[in-house]
C-alpha cells in the first residue's frame, strides 16, 4: 500500500488519500479535480461546494456513468461517496481511473489529417454506444477526449448529459460555446444532429492544429458570434489548398446551420468520414502543421470565451442582445459598449460584420 499524507488536502476522505498523493489539477464553477499518484493513478472529482444544486448534478454524472459502464470508449467510474455535512449538504466524489486528456497525448502531434480523421471516427463510436444506452453526452470539445494505456479513445466529463428522456425535456443551453450548435444556442434545443455538428467542429479545431476553433483571442468573439449567426466557417491554413478543400467540404456537412441540412446521425457522420479518410490516404500534402510553440503550452490550455449578456429567450420574434465589453462586435467600433440587437435567423450575406 503507497503512503498517504493528509497534509494539504486534509478535508478529503482518508480512503482517497491512501491510493497515493493527491494534486489538484482543476477547478470549475461546479467542481474540482484531483490527480492521486500512487501504484495506480487515479482521477478524483468532487462538487465545488456542499449546495444542493451542485450535488444534484455531481449525483447525475456518477449514475450516468453507472448506466454507460459497459461501455469501452466511456470514462468508468471506480468509486463514488457522498459526505454529509449537515441536513441537504454534502461533498459527492467520484473516482476514476487516470487517463491521459487528447490535449496531453503526445501522440497527437505526429499525426496527419488521415490520422486525425481517424480519431473522430473513434469519438463517433463513442457517442454512438452513450446514445444506445440512452445517453446524451451534449459538451463534445477535445478537453473532454481522453485515451488509454492502448491509445484507444475515450470520452469524459458527463457533466452536462442527459438521458434520452431528459433530452426531450431540456430547457436550457448545454455544452461550451466554441462548439455550440446554433439551434442549441438559440433554442436550447440538442439532439444527436446538435452532437454532430460538435463533433465538426472537433475536427476543424484538430485540423487547424488547436483546441479550439479560434485560437486568437481578439478575433474570437466575433469569428463565434458569425459562425453561430450562419456564417460559414473559414477555411483551413494549416494544411495545402487541395486537402483543405476535401476535409472543408466534410467540415461543411458536419456543420451545416440549418440542423435538416446537415448530417443527423453518427453513422452518417462516420460514414462521411470514412469517404474523407479514403481520400486523404496516400496523399503527399496532406500533412497537419501543428504550432512551432508549445503545443501542450498553457495558452491553449486554459483559453475559454467569454461573451456576456445574451438573452435566454425562445421567442424568434424577439432580439438577442449582445454587448463586447470594450467594443461593439458588430461594427467594429471601439468606443462603443451599448449592445445591439439583431435578428434571428439573420442572412449570412446580410450581416454588418467585419
Amino acid at each position: 500500500m503507497s503512503s498517504f499524507t493528509l497534509v494539504p488536502y486534509a478535508y478529503l476522505p482518508e480512503k482517497f488519500q491512501r491510493l497515493g498523493a493527491v494534486e489538484q489539477i482543476a477547478s470549475t464553477n461546479l467542481s474540482e479535480v484531483y490527480k492521486i499518484s500512487g501504484e495506480k493513478n487515479w482521477a478524483l472529482k468532487k462538487n465545488r461546494r456542499p449546495e444542493p444544486a451542485l450535488m444534484e448534478n455531481a449525483r447525475r454524472e456518477i449514475r450516468i456513468l453507472e448506466q454507460l459502464s459497459d461501455c469501452r470508449r466511456v470514462m468508468r467510474a471506480a468509486d463514488s461517496l457522498e459526505e454529509p455535512h449537515g441536513v441537504d449538504r454534502a461533498d459527492v466524489y467520484l473516482l476514476m481511473p487516470w487517463l491521459t486528456p487528447l490535449t496531453r497525448w503526445k501522440k497527437l502531434a505526429l499525426m496527419n489529417p488521415s490520422g486525425l480523421v481517424g480519431l473522430v471516427i473513434q469519438l463517433c463510436e463513442a457517442l454512438i454506444e452513450c446514445r444506445d444506452h440512452g445517453v446524451y453526452h451534449l459538451d463534445i470539445q477535445p478537453k473532454n477526449i481522453f485515451f488509454d494505456e492502448e491509445d484507444q479513445l475515450v470520452l469524459g466529463d458527463f457533466n452536462s448529459a442527459l438521458t434520452a428522456e431528459e433530452l426531450e425535456q431540456n430547457t436550457r443551453r448545454r455544452g461550451t460555446l466554441a462548439f455550440l450548435a446554433p439551434e442549441v444556442f438559440r433554442l436550447h434545443r440538442c439532439s444527436e444532429a446538435s452532437e454532430v455538428y460538435a463533433v465538426g467542429m472537433v475536427l476543424y479545431s484538430l485540423i487547424e492544429g488547436r483546441f479550439v476553433p479560434y485560437p486568437d483571442r481578439s478575433q474570437a468573439e466575433l469569428q463565434t458570434l458569425r459562425r453561430l449567426a450562419g456564417v460559414p466557417l473559414r477555411m483551413f491554413t494549416a494544411c495545402e489548398p487541395p486537402t483543405a478543400a476535401l476535409i472543408y467540404q466534410t467540415v461543411r456537412e458536419l456543420t451545416a446551420f440549418d440542423p435538416a441540412e446537415r448530417i443527423s446521425t453518427f453513422e452518417g457522420a462516420i460514414e462521411a468520414l470514412e469517404r474523407l479518410r479514403g481520400q486523404l490516404k496516400g496523399s503527399l500534402d496532406c500533412w497537419a502543421r501543428w504550432p512551432d510553440t508549445d503545443l501542450f503550452g498553457d495558452t491553449e490550455l486554459t483559453y475559454t470565451l467569454t461573451i456576456p449578456r445574451f438573452s435566454n429567450t425562445e421567442d424568434s420574434s424577439l432580439p438577442i442582445w449582445t454587448g463586447a465589453g470594450d467594443h461593439d462586435c458588430w461594427s467594429g467600433d471601439t468606443d462603443v459598449d451599448t449592445p445591439r440587437p439583431f435578428d434571428w435567423p439573420r442572412d449570412p450575406e446580410g450581416l454588418e460584420l467585419s
